[in-house]
């Protein structure tokens, strides 16, 4: 952020001096100085009791700003969200160009706006229909890892953070696509911790795993359902 805006941030403590603060945020943001700095490493945030402490995407992550650039991943538009979503489905080293047009043409148009009022069904439902469902499953596996996908012609690849959900409403599993929206998985993992069951909307797409395979319905967890 610009230095005013962090200042405006300090504003509303009981011992604000402007004077101060903003000697302080223009010298750190380099503003008055020359000197680059960076938020500290977890690990030492943690120690000094500025950070409550690890959870299920503190394990991929080392430094806050990495924390930060996957936890903002809803605010990206939905087709770079939907191609990371797939890229984290079909897990390859190298991008796979054809096949994630494929399924890029094969979804068509989706939005991850549902309406206020969804109907509650099971998950055996859910996976029959092509509307956004409620449903109130169980977390039956939760694995969160980090894959690097190697760019076509460039040094460089695109690093994804993602969750491997399975959800259950009986004795059947249910395959999930990878999330890679963290605001959604966070409260997935301490549903699965606690052993509790978890209000989600769901949404079934078709995907091709592969170039000569027919494509495969899979859940696509959209949103977290705040209880009232």
């Amino acid at each position: 952020q610009d230095p005013e805006s962090v200042m405006r941030l300090f504003a509303t403590a009981p011992d604000f001096k402007e004077a101060f603060t903003r000697y302080q945020v223009e010298h750190i943001t380099g503003k008055t100085s020359s000197t680059q700095y960076s938020s500290p490493k977890c690990d030492t945030l943690v120690s000094s009791g500025v950070c409550p402490g690890p959870n299920a995407l503190c394990r991929q992550i080392k430094h806050p700003l990495s924390y930060y650039r996957v936890m903002a991943e809803s605010e990206k538009p939905i087709e770079n969200r939907m191609e990371r979503i797939f890229l984290a489905a079909l897990d390859r080293e190298e991008y796979p160009s054809r096949l994630l047009e494929k399924n890029m043409a094969n979804l068509g148009e989706i939005s991850f706006n549902y309406p206020d009022e969804l109907e509650t069904k099971r998950l055996s439902e859910a996976l029959k229909s092509k509307h956004f469902i409620r449903v109130d499953a169980n977390v039956s596996h939760f694995q969160s890892r980090v894959s690097s996908i190697k760019l076509p012609d460039e040094d460089k690849g695109i690093w994804i953070t993602k969750a491997m959900v399975g959800l259950t409403d009986g004795n059947r599993e249910y395959e999930c696509l990878p999330l890679t929206d963290w605001k959604v998985a966070l409260p997935i993992a301490d549903a699965k911790f606690k052993s509790q069951k978890i209000s989600l909307v769901v949404k079934t797409v078709e995907i091709f795993l592969s170039e000569d395979e027919s494509p495969r319905k899979i859940i696509l967890i959209v949103d977290k359902i705040d209880e009232l």
